[in-house]
Formats: C-alpha cells, structure tokens, sequence
C-alpha cells in the first residue's frame, strides 16, 4: 500500500507503509472536517481562520481548530507566545477533542505522518505551506486534511468576504473609552494608521525577520492622505502609544487610540475595521483591520516590503504601496 504525502513544496512523497499496519489499531475516521492548526497572534490566526473557513464551507464540513501550538509555546528568540484570540469574535469553529488530539502528531516529519495515517487508516491528509506565497491547489483540498501554514494572501478566502466580515465582529461592543473612539471614527473621515512596535522593535531576532518600518513611512503615507483624503481625521494605533505620541506629527485632527492592552487588542481591530481609511504596518493584524473595512472608496496605505529577507506578500490590488 502506498500513499501521498504533501509536503510543503510541490513534490509529493510516496510511502510504502504496508509493513506498519496492524489489525489491533484504534481506528478514528476524521473525513468530513477540514483541521487547522493556529500559529502567531491574533491577525495570523484570522488568516488560518478564514482558509479554514473558506475549505469547510466548500467541502460542507465542520471546521475544527488545533491548539496545541499555541498551549505549548515557551518564550523564544524568534517568536512571542501567543494565546487563542480570535474567540472573541463571532467565528465559528470546533476545537480538536482529546481522541484526535492524541491521534494525530502536529509535527510533519515522515514517522508521524505514517503514524497518523495508521490511526486513521488514510482518512487523514496533512498539508504545510511555511511559504507566504499562494498554492492555488490548496482551495482544491478535500476534507480530512490537516493544514499548517500562515496563508497570508486574499485569494484563498476572497470569494468568501462577506461571510468573513460578518464573522470578524466582537462578541463584546465597544463601551466606555471604546465606545468613544468609535463614536469618533463613524463621524469623521477616519483614517487609521497601525504602528507595529512591540517586539518588531524590542527583539532583535524578529526585529531581523519582519524588519521596523521607519517614521519616514508613516510620515509619507500621511501626506499622501492629506493630498487624497478630504478632511482627514487620523486615529493612531500602536502597541507602543507614548513613542508614538511623541513621534507622529501632522496638523490634521490625530487621535491617539489608547486603553487596549494585550489581552484586548482584539477591540483595537474592532475600532479599526470601522475606519473609512487605512495606513498599516507590515503586520498581519493591520492587514486585516484594512481588509475589513467596507468604505466603497476606502484607501489603503501598505509598506511595499513586507519582510526583511523575503518576497512581499501579495497585496490586494487596489491598495497603494509605499517604501
């Protein structure tokens, strides 16, 4: 018996597997869900959320989520450990239970792909893209498979915004300061600018990766707002407030959005979704703060290069990129 394996690059990997079958195996049939498993912050999660989304409504399946990524997480160099956030908001998804959890390895290596499809007699298939770029085969993907990767392009779930926008919206409105803000937002000619500091600016191994957009950016991008933007009102931001404060000049009415902290920036996108307008930073976050917005003539500012040593992720179209 022979199966295919899909790996993270074009070529698939062919395993001989007959000698690991045993007829005293615990069999666990999984077809008819697509699983995900999430990786990163809250704007990482949503892209792994809405290509989830996207396979579970076509192939008419339960969309189920793997959290042991995010439960097993340590402090590191190269990342920040991140905790399930996209609960918050009206998504709608299973969790993994503690028989598939146990079924089925989150590593790809060759054993654990073998292992997993013994337990579930090949009524599993895995996938993992660590690449950035788009695999248009992956919207051809049946149920039972198992995804990881960033999926950080529109085209995977585009067809699909509507379904997205509605299920992107907190559980929780926005009360007291939050409340205000909005209030402010809806009445002006919002334009929201991100500012991604945090660890882009504090640690020197992700400062590496994603690269710090400079001030000259954003000092660009307000310009070119002010020459296409009639009246704009700018609302600020940031995981970094007080730099931002004494950084971001303009004679345009500023609002300096504070009062979310870690644990409820969730409500930052909230805020931003509802903005006419967008200046993001090179953070998956502000991509979807832009995306979801639905102004019909809405701008949207983006830095041209996305990562330090890497292609840039493909934009939508429409938005305007800037060094």
């Amino acid at each position: 018996m022979f199966i295919n394996i899909l790996t993270n690059e074009t070529s698939t990997l062919e395993v001989d597997i007959d000698f690991f079958l045993s007829s005293t195996l615990e069999v666990h049939y999984i077809c008819s869900m697509i699983i995900v498993q999430l990786m990163g912050g809250l704007g990482n999660q949503l892209f792994q959320y809405a290509v989830g989304k996207k396979l579970a409504i076509k192939n008419n399946c339960d969309l189920l989520l793997d959290l042991r990524y995010l439960d097993n997480q340590t402090a590191a160099d190269n990342h920040t450990p991140r905790s399930l956030e996209i609960g918050y908001f009206n998504t709608h998804y299973k969790l993994m239970s503690e028989d598939l959890l146990r079924n089925i390895s989150p590593s790809f290596n060759l054993m654990s792909r073998i292992h997993t499809y013994i337990l579930t007699l090949g009524d599993i298939r895995k996938v993992k893209w660590e690449k950035s770029s788009f695999h248009p085969q992956i919207l051809n993907i049946k149920d039972g498979t198992f995804l990881k990767g960033y999926f950080q392009d529109e085209r995977y779930f585009k067809d699909i915004r509507d379904v997205l926008i509605k299920d992107i919206v907190t559980k929780q409105k926005p009360i007291d300061q939050n409340a205000f803000y909005l209030d402010k937002i809806i009445n002006t000619t919002s334009v929201a600018i991100h500012i991604r500091r945090g660890d882009y600016a504090n640690n020197p191994h992700i400062q590496a990766h994603h690269g710090l957009l400079p001030l000259s950016y954003y000092q660009h991008a307000m310009n070119v707002s002010v020459d296409s933007i009639k009246n704009p009102h700018f609302f600020v931001f940031s995981d970094d407030i007080e730099w931002v404060r004494e950084n971001i000049v303009t004679e345009s009415p500023i609002t300096f959005v504070s009062g979310n902290q870690v644990n409820t920036n969730y409500m930052d996108l909230e805020l931003m979704r509802h903005c006419q307008h967008f200046i993001i930073a090179n953070s998956s976050f502000s991509w979807w703060g832009a995306w979801l917005g639905t102004a019909a003539d809405k701008v949207v500012i983006a830095p041209k290069h996305w990562f330090n040593k890497e292609a840039a992720i493909e934009l939508p179209r429409e938005w305007i990129t800037l060094e």
